[in-house]
């Protein structure tokens, strides 16, 4: 994963030796960082609050009034520590700091997620390549293919969950170029690319 700066001047050495990259800069934004896809899709997905990493976030993070958090940067979750749930104000400025530490800085900003109840075996990722929503395994679920109406980029993943009331939802979009195949069987995603062509 590259942050923005470096993108920004891979995609400015691809051009400059008079290639085009299939994702630009601002599409590698749009579903890379959260708050590039976020409006687009709220409907679909967590309520999320996006704050400055600053000596204001205890203060800002106590006014929503939430019982529990699901703390990121605008990238990824916390994978050390304590992990990403935080049950209280404080717990999520600490959780920031492991985040700041593990990685060394937070990208973009904080974002803070409602914590929603998933079936974490249901968990699923789609590819989107060209407007064309593509599974693993059979058929594309139709909020895949809905969300792949609002969000207007060459290459991207989403993921999906069911919620424990049997509600699909959201769970993130990421960047196709940088989000790992999971579930995928290389062949199927080898078949899915070969459909640029």
């Amino acid at each position: 994963m590259l942050a923005p700066e470096r993108y920004r001047q891979l995609t400015q050495l691809i051009e400059e030796a008079g290639g085009r990259p299939i994702t630009s800069f601002g599409n590698y934004l749009r579903c890379h960082h959260l708050p590039g896809w976020y409006e687009a899709c709220r409907s679909f997905t967590a309520e999320t609050r996006f704050f400055s990493d600053d000596d204001e976030l205890l203060h800002k993070v106590s006014c929503l009034g939430w019982e529990s958090f699901f703390v990121k940067d605008f990238v990824k979750s916390n994978s050390t520590g304590q992990g990403s749930i935080a049950r209280s104000p404080e717990e999520v400025v600490e959780i920031v700091s492991q985040i700041r530490a593990h990685r060394g800085g937070i990208e973009g900003g904080v974002a803070l997620r409602r914590v929603e109840d998933y079936d974490e075996a249901s968990e699923q990722r789609y590819f989107v390549l060209n407007g064309v929503a593509y599974s693993a395994y059979g058929e594309t679920p139709a909020l895949c293919r809905e969300i792949a109406q609002y969000i207007d980029a060459p290459f991207y993943s989403i993921d999906l969950a069911r919620r424990q009331d049997g509600v699909t939802r959201l769970v993130e979009i990421g960047d196709g170029q940088v989000s790992d195949r999971k579930s995928w069987p290389q062949d199927a995603f080898v078949k899915m690319l070969a459909q640029y062509a």
